[in-house]
Protein backbone atom coordinates (compact mmCIF):
# COMPACT_ATOMS: atom_id res chain seq x y z
CA UNK A 1 0.00 0.00 0.00
CA UNK A 2 1.95 2.99 -1.24
CA UNK A 3 -0.32 5.45 0.57
CA UNK A 4 0.47 4.00 3.99
CA UNK A 5 2.21 6.30 6.46
CA UNK A 6 4.88 3.62 6.80
CA UNK A 7 5.69 0.36 5.04
CA UNK A 8 2.59 -1.84 4.96
CA UNK A 9 4.48 -4.96 3.80
CA UNK A 10 8.14 -5.82 4.38
CA UNK A 11 10.20 -8.53 2.70
CA UNK A 12 13.19 -9.93 4.60
CA UNK A 13 16.35 -11.31 2.96
CA UNK A 14 15.30 -14.87 3.77
CA UNK A 15 12.02 -14.36 1.90
CA UNK A 16 9.84 -13.79 4.97
CA UNK A 17 6.97 -11.45 4.09
CA UNK A 18 5.41 -9.50 6.96
CA UNK A 19 2.18 -7.53 6.69
CA UNK A 20 1.95 -4.58 9.03
CA UNK A 21 -1.72 -4.79 9.99
CA UNK A 22 -2.60 -3.24 13.33
CA UNK A 23 -6.32 -4.01 13.37
CA UNK A 24 -7.48 -7.60 13.84
CA UNK A 25 -8.85 -9.30 10.74
CA UNK A 26 -11.60 -10.76 12.92
CA UNK A 27 -13.93 -8.67 15.08
CA UNK A 28 -12.98 -5.52 13.18
CA UNK A 29 -16.55 -4.66 12.12
CA UNK A 30 -18.30 -2.57 14.77
CA UNK A 31 -21.71 -2.88 13.11
CA UNK A 32 -23.98 -5.64 14.40
CA UNK A 33 -26.08 -7.46 11.80
CA UNK A 34 -24.47 -5.51 8.98
CA UNK A 35 -25.59 -8.13 6.47
CA UNK A 36 -29.21 -8.15 7.74
CA UNK A 37 -29.22 -11.91 8.34
CA UNK A 38 -31.03 -11.67 11.72
CA UNK A 39 -34.69 -10.62 11.65
CA UNK A 40 -36.26 -11.51 15.01
CA UNK A 41 -39.11 -8.99 14.84
CA UNK A 42 -40.06 -10.00 11.33
CA UNK A 43 -41.03 -7.85 8.39
CA UNK A 44 -43.34 -4.92 9.05
CA UNK A 45 -45.83 -3.07 6.86
CA UNK A 46 -47.49 0.29 7.52
CA UNK A 47 -44.42 1.90 9.09
CA UNK A 48 -45.38 5.55 9.60
CA UNK A 49 -43.73 6.30 12.94
CA UNK A 50 -40.31 5.88 14.53
CA UNK A 51 -39.49 2.40 15.81
CA UNK A 52 -37.21 -0.61 15.51
CA UNK A 53 -38.57 -2.82 12.75
CA UNK A 54 -37.34 -5.32 10.20
CA UNK A 55 -33.81 -6.74 10.53
CA UNK A 56 -32.31 -6.38 14.00
CA UNK A 57 -30.37 -3.32 15.22
CA UNK A 58 -31.91 -0.84 12.77
CA UNK A 59 -34.48 1.80 13.68
CA UNK A 60 -36.64 3.77 11.27
CA UNK A 61 -37.08 7.42 12.23
CA UNK A 62 -39.80 9.54 10.63
CA UNK A 63 -40.93 13.11 11.22
CA UNK A 64 -43.40 15.47 9.54
CA UNK A 65 -44.23 13.18 6.65
CA UNK A 66 -47.31 11.39 5.38
CA UNK A 67 -45.20 8.68 3.78
CA UNK A 68 -45.65 5.04 4.80
CA UNK A 69 -43.16 2.23 4.33
CA UNK A 70 -42.68 -1.50 4.45
CA UNK A 71 -39.41 -2.50 6.13
CA UNK A 72 -38.27 -6.06 5.62
CA UNK A 73 -35.45 -8.53 5.26
CA UNK A 74 -34.96 -9.04 1.53
CA UNK A 75 -33.14 -11.69 -0.47
CA UNK A 76 -32.19 -9.02 -3.00
CA UNK A 77 -28.45 -8.77 -2.40
CA UNK A 78 -25.07 -8.42 -4.11
CA UNK A 79 -22.83 -11.41 -4.78
CA UNK A 80 -21.52 -12.91 -1.56
CA UNK A 81 -24.54 -11.86 0.52
CA UNK A 82 -27.88 -13.55 1.20
CA UNK A 83 -29.94 -10.67 2.60
CA UNK A 84 -30.38 -6.94 2.71
CA UNK A 85 -32.30 -4.35 4.73
CA UNK A 86 -35.15 -3.19 2.45
CA UNK A 87 -37.21 0.00 2.68
CA UNK A 88 -40.19 0.11 0.30
CA UNK A 89 -42.29 3.28 -0.04
CA UNK A 90 -45.96 2.21 -0.01
CA UNK A 91 -47.63 5.61 0.50
CA UNK A 92 -45.91 8.54 -1.17
CA UNK A 93 -45.34 12.07 0.11
CA UNK A 94 -44.24 14.33 -2.73
CA UNK A 95 -43.94 17.45 -0.57
CA UNK A 96 -40.94 17.73 1.74
CA UNK A 97 -41.46 20.50 4.28
CA UNK A 98 -38.67 22.01 6.35
CA UNK A 99 -39.19 19.64 9.31
CA UNK A 100 -39.50 16.44 7.25
CA UNK A 101 -37.10 13.56 7.47
CA UNK A 102 -37.04 9.82 6.92
CA UNK A 103 -33.94 7.95 7.99
CA UNK A 104 -32.77 4.79 9.66
CA UNK A 105 -29.96 4.35 12.13
CA UNK A 106 -27.88 1.90 14.07
CA UNK A 107 -26.37 2.69 17.48
CA UNK A 108 -23.17 1.48 19.14
CA UNK A 109 -22.31 1.24 22.83
CA UNK A 110 -19.37 3.20 24.20
CA UNK A 111 -17.51 0.10 25.32
CA UNK A 112 -17.46 -1.19 21.73
CA UNK A 113 -15.76 1.87 20.21
CA UNK A 114 -12.92 2.44 22.68
CA UNK A 115 -10.28 1.41 20.14
CA UNK A 116 -11.01 4.55 18.09
CA UNK A 117 -9.20 6.42 20.93
CA UNK A 118 -11.52 9.31 20.31
CA UNK A 119 -10.81 12.39 22.40
CA UNK A 120 -7.11 11.58 22.80
CA UNK A 121 -3.97 12.72 21.01
CA UNK A 122 -3.76 9.28 19.38
CA UNK A 123 -7.32 9.32 18.00
CA UNK A 124 -7.75 7.03 15.00
CA UNK A 125 -9.44 7.46 11.67
CA UNK A 126 -12.29 5.14 10.67
CA UNK A 127 -13.92 3.84 7.50
CA UNK A 128 -17.64 3.25 6.95
CA UNK A 129 -18.55 1.06 3.99
CA UNK A 130 -21.75 -0.53 2.67
CA UNK A 131 -23.48 -1.88 -0.41
CA UNK A 132 -26.61 -0.06 -1.56
CA UNK A 133 -29.09 -0.39 -4.41
CA UNK A 134 -32.00 1.89 -5.24
CA UNK A 135 -33.98 3.06 -8.23
CA UNK A 136 -34.03 6.57 -6.73
CA UNK A 137 -30.75 8.08 -7.85
CA UNK A 138 -29.17 11.19 -6.40
CA UNK A 139 -27.09 12.32 -3.44
CA UNK A 140 -27.69 10.73 -0.04
CA UNK A 141 -26.37 11.86 3.34
CA UNK A 142 -24.90 9.90 6.25
CA UNK A 143 -24.56 11.41 9.74
CA UNK A 144 -21.95 10.09 12.17
CA UNK A 145 -22.97 11.38 15.63
CA UNK A 146 -21.12 11.22 18.96
CA UNK A 147 -23.98 11.41 21.47
CA UNK A 148 -21.61 11.48 24.47
CA UNK A 149 -20.09 14.80 23.44
CA UNK A 150 -22.72 16.18 21.04
CA UNK A 151 -20.32 16.16 18.10
CA UNK A 152 -20.85 15.17 14.49
CA UNK A 153 -19.28 14.38 11.16
CA UNK A 154 -21.34 14.01 8.00
CA UNK A 155 -20.71 12.92 4.45
CA UNK A 156 -22.55 12.12 1.23
CA UNK A 157 -22.54 9.39 -1.38
CA UNK A 158 -24.02 9.59 -4.86
CA UNK A 159 -26.17 6.86 -6.41
CA UNK A 160 -25.92 7.18 -10.18
CA UNK A 161 -27.49 3.88 -11.29
CA UNK A 162 -29.86 1.20 -10.05
CA UNK A 163 -27.20 -1.48 -9.58
CA UNK A 164 -25.55 -2.75 -6.42
CA UNK A 165 -22.53 -0.59 -5.60
CA UNK A 166 -20.17 -0.41 -2.65
CA UNK A 167 -19.72 3.00 -1.07
CA UNK A 168 -16.87 4.00 1.23
CA UNK A 169 -16.82 6.97 3.61
CA UNK A 170 -13.51 7.84 5.29
CA UNK A 171 -14.04 9.35 8.76
CA UNK A 172 -11.39 11.63 10.26
CA UNK A 173 -9.93 11.19 13.71
CA UNK A 174 -11.33 13.35 16.50
CA UNK A 175 -9.06 14.41 19.34
CA UNK A 176 -11.95 16.13 21.15
CA UNK A 177 -14.43 14.28 23.34
CA UNK A 178 -13.81 10.66 24.36
CA UNK A 179 -16.52 8.03 24.05
CA UNK A 180 -17.81 6.96 27.47
CA UNK A 181 -16.66 3.46 28.39
CA UNK A 182 -20.10 2.12 29.25
CA UNK A 183 -23.07 0.21 27.85
CA UNK A 184 -25.04 3.28 26.80
CA UNK A 185 -25.33 4.87 23.35
CA UNK A 186 -22.14 6.60 22.22
CA UNK A 187 -22.01 6.43 18.42
CA UNK A 188 -25.08 6.79 16.17
CA UNK A 189 -24.98 6.35 12.40
CA UNK A 190 -27.91 7.81 10.43
CA UNK A 191 -28.69 6.98 6.81
CA UNK A 192 -30.99 9.66 5.36
CA UNK A 193 -33.69 8.91 2.78
CA UNK A 194 -35.68 12.17 3.05
CA UNK A 195 -34.44 15.43 4.57
CA UNK A 196 -36.07 18.85 4.83
CA UNK A 197 -34.30 22.21 4.91
CA UNK A 198 -34.11 22.26 8.72
CA UNK A 199 -31.36 19.64 8.51
CA UNK A 200 -29.90 20.35 5.03
CA UNK A 201 -29.30 24.10 5.07
CA UNK A 202 -25.84 23.79 6.65
CA UNK A 203 -22.58 22.80 5.00
CA UNK A 204 -20.86 19.43 5.00
CA UNK A 205 -18.28 18.86 7.70
CA UNK A 206 -14.79 17.90 6.57
CA UNK A 207 -13.73 17.44 10.19
CA UNK A 208 -15.55 16.68 13.43
CA UNK A 209 -17.51 19.64 14.81
CA UNK A 210 -20.01 20.45 17.52
CA UNK A 211 -23.53 19.32 16.69
CA UNK A 212 -25.48 21.65 14.42
CA UNK A 213 -29.02 20.65 13.42
CA UNK A 214 -28.77 22.34 10.02
CA UNK A 215 -25.83 20.08 9.11
CA UNK A 216 -27.41 16.74 10.00
CA UNK A 217 -28.18 15.86 6.37
CA UNK A 218 -26.10 18.48 4.58
CA UNK A 219 -25.84 17.73 0.87
CA UNK A 220 -28.82 15.36 0.79
CA UNK A 221 -30.92 15.98 -2.35
CA UNK A 222 -33.22 12.96 -2.63
CA UNK A 223 -36.90 12.66 -1.71
CA UNK A 224 -37.07 8.89 -1.51
CA UNK A 225 -40.74 9.12 -0.49
CA UNK A 226 -41.97 10.78 -3.69
CA UNK A 227 -43.21 7.57 -5.34
CA UNK A 228 -44.57 4.18 -4.31
CA UNK A 229 -42.21 2.73 -6.90
CA UNK A 230 -39.15 3.58 -4.79
CA UNK A 231 -37.10 0.84 -3.13
CA UNK A 232 -33.90 1.11 -1.12
CA UNK A 233 -31.69 -1.89 -0.26
CA UNK A 234 -28.57 -1.87 1.89
CA UNK A 235 -26.26 -4.58 3.22
CA UNK A 236 -22.64 -5.24 4.08
CA UNK A 237 -22.54 -2.27 6.45
CA UNK A 238 -19.13 -2.12 8.10
CA UNK A 239 -17.40 0.34 10.41
CA UNK A 240 -13.74 -0.27 11.19
CA UNK A 241 -10.65 1.44 12.52
CA UNK A 242 -8.57 2.78 9.63
CA UNK A 243 -5.31 1.46 11.07
CA UNK A 244 -3.25 2.17 7.93
CA UNK A 245 -4.92 5.57 7.46
CA UNK A 246 -5.59 4.94 3.79
CA UNK A 247 -9.35 5.59 3.73
CA UNK A 248 -9.74 2.16 2.12
CA UNK A 249 -12.31 -0.34 3.46
CA UNK A 250 -11.36 -3.96 4.00
CA UNK A 251 -13.56 -6.79 2.74
CA UNK A 252 -16.80 -7.14 4.66
CA UNK A 253 -16.40 -9.32 7.75
CA UNK A 254 -18.92 -12.16 7.45
CA UNK A 255 -19.76 -13.55 10.89
CA UNK A 256 -21.73 -16.77 11.40
CA UNK A 257 -25.49 -16.55 11.89
CA UNK A 258 -25.11 -17.91 15.43
CA UNK A 259 -22.59 -15.21 16.34
CA UNK A 260 -24.67 -12.43 14.81
CA UNK A 261 -27.84 -13.70 16.51
CA UNK A 262 -26.17 -13.70 19.94
CA UNK A 263 -24.99 -10.12 19.40
CA UNK A 264 -28.53 -9.07 18.45
CA UNK A 265 -30.11 -10.86 21.41
CA UNK A 266 -28.10 -8.66 23.76
CA UNK A 267 -30.50 -5.87 22.69
CA UNK A 268 -33.67 -7.74 21.74
CA UNK A 269 -34.99 -11.25 22.21
CA UNK A 270 -38.31 -12.62 21.04
CA UNK A 271 -39.75 -16.03 21.85
CA UNK A 272 -42.65 -17.00 19.58
CA UNK A 273 -45.33 -19.59 20.38
CA UNK A 274 -47.60 -21.25 17.83
CA UNK A 275 -49.65 -24.43 17.70
CA UNK A 276 -51.34 -25.94 20.75
CA UNK A 277 -50.57 -27.41 24.21
CA UNK A 278 -46.79 -26.87 24.16
CA UNK A 279 -45.34 -26.50 27.66
CA UNK A 280 -43.71 -23.10 28.22
CA UNK A 281 -42.58 -22.99 31.86
CA UNK A 282 -43.33 -24.21 35.39
CA UNK A 283 -44.13 -21.58 38.01
CA UNK A 284 -45.54 -20.59 41.38
CA UNK A 285 -49.18 -19.83 42.14
CA UNK A 286 -49.41 -16.37 43.70
CA UNK A 287 -53.17 -16.28 44.21
CA UNK A 288 -56.42 -17.93 43.25
CA UNK A 289 -56.17 -16.59 39.72
CA UNK A 290 -52.47 -15.88 39.17
CA UNK A 291 -49.28 -17.70 38.21
CA UNK A 292 -45.70 -16.43 38.06
CA UNK A 293 -43.15 -18.00 35.72
CA UNK A 294 -39.45 -17.38 35.17
CA UNK A 295 -37.96 -16.88 31.71
CA UNK A 296 -34.21 -17.27 31.20
CA UNK A 297 -32.63 -15.26 28.39
CA UNK A 298 -30.25 -16.92 25.89
CA UNK A 299 -27.57 -14.35 26.78
CA UNK A 300 -27.08 -11.43 29.12
CA UNK A 301 -28.92 -8.38 27.82
CA UNK A 302 -27.41 -4.91 27.67
CA UNK A 303 -29.67 -3.65 30.49
CA UNK A 304 -32.79 -4.80 32.32
CA UNK A 305 -35.17 -5.11 29.37
CA UNK A 306 -38.73 -3.98 28.88
CA UNK A 307 -41.03 -7.00 28.63
CA UNK A 308 -44.03 -7.27 26.30
CA UNK A 309 -46.42 -10.20 26.00
CA UNK A 310 -48.64 -10.42 22.93
CA UNK A 311 -51.93 -12.34 22.79
CA UNK A 312 -51.95 -13.40 26.45
CA UNK A 313 -55.23 -15.26 25.90
CA UNK A 314 -53.34 -17.79 23.79
CA UNK A 315 -51.71 -19.10 26.97
CA UNK A 316 -53.22 -21.55 29.47
CA UNK A 317 -52.68 -21.87 33.24
CA UNK A 318 -52.72 -25.31 34.88
CA UNK A 319 -52.20 -26.34 38.53
CA UNK A 320 -52.81 -30.08 37.82
CA UNK A 321 -56.34 -29.71 39.22
CA UNK A 322 -57.61 -26.75 37.23
CA UNK A 323 -56.89 -25.93 33.62
CA UNK A 324 -58.05 -22.64 32.11
CA UNK A 325 -57.06 -20.16 29.40
CA UNK A 326 -55.34 -17.03 30.68
CA UNK A 327 -57.28 -13.80 30.41
CA UNK A 328 -54.36 -11.47 30.95
CA UNK A 329 -50.72 -10.72 31.48
CA UNK A 330 -50.57 -8.60 34.60
CA UNK A 331 -46.98 -7.64 35.37
CA UNK A 332 -43.32 -8.39 35.01
CA UNK A 333 -39.95 -7.84 36.62
CA UNK A 334 -36.81 -8.09 34.55
CA UNK A 335 -33.08 -8.44 35.09
CA UNK A 336 -30.25 -8.77 32.58
CA UNK A 337 -30.42 -12.57 32.52
CA UNK A 338 -34.04 -13.43 33.24
CA UNK A 339 -37.56 -12.16 33.78
CA UNK A 340 -40.53 -12.94 35.98
CA UNK A 341 -43.86 -12.82 34.17
CA UNK A 342 -47.27 -12.92 35.87
CA UNK A 343 -50.40 -14.30 34.21
CA UNK A 344 -54.01 -14.41 35.39
CA UNK A 345 -57.07 -16.50 34.58
CA UNK A 346 -60.79 -15.79 35.18
CA UNK A 347 -61.65 -18.36 37.85
CA UNK A 348 -60.22 -18.09 41.38
CA UNK A 349 -59.63 -21.73 42.32
CA UNK A 350 -55.88 -22.17 42.82
CA UNK A 351 -53.98 -22.36 46.10
CA UNK A 352 -51.46 -19.69 47.03
CA UNK A 353 -47.93 -21.10 47.15
CA UNK A 354 -48.70 -24.15 45.04
CA UNK A 355 -47.07 -25.13 41.80
CA UNK A 356 -48.41 -24.79 38.30
CA UNK A 357 -47.34 -24.32 34.72
CA UNK A 358 -48.04 -22.22 31.65
CA UNK A 359 -48.63 -23.79 28.29
CA UNK A 360 -50.00 -22.81 24.90
CA UNK A 361 -53.78 -22.83 24.73
CA UNK A 362 -55.61 -25.67 23.03
CA UNK A 363 -57.29 -23.04 20.83
CA UNK A 364 -53.92 -22.29 19.25
CA UNK A 365 -52.93 -18.99 17.69
CA UNK A 366 -49.74 -16.98 17.73
CA UNK A 367 -48.27 -15.25 20.75
CA UNK A 368 -44.86 -14.07 21.93
CA UNK A 369 -42.65 -12.89 24.76
CA UNK A 370 -40.61 -9.86 23.70
CA UNK A 371 -37.72 -8.31 25.64
CA UNK A 372 -36.02 -5.11 24.56
CA UNK A 373 -32.97 -3.29 25.89
CA UNK A 374 -32.33 -1.36 22.69
CA UNK A 375 -30.25 1.79 22.75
Amino acid sequence: QTAASSDAVTLAADGTCTAKITNNLSNRNKIINGSAIVNQRGNETGVNSSRYCGPDRYKMILASTGAVFTVNQSTESPDGFANSYHVDCTTADTSVDAASYVRFLTVLEGKDVQDFSKGTSSAKKAVLSFYAKTNKTGTYSVLYFDSDNNRQFNATYTVSDSNWNRYTIPIPADTTGAFNNDTNASLEIYFHLVAGSNITSGSLDTTWNSYTAAKEAAGHSVNFADSTGNDFYITGIQLEVDSLETGVATDFEHRSYESELAKCQRYYWQQDFTGTHALIAYGTITGGTSLNIGVAFPCEMRANPTATVTAASHFRINDWSHDEDANGYSSSATWKNWARLSFTKPTSNMTLGGNGYLNVSSSGGSSAFKFSSEL
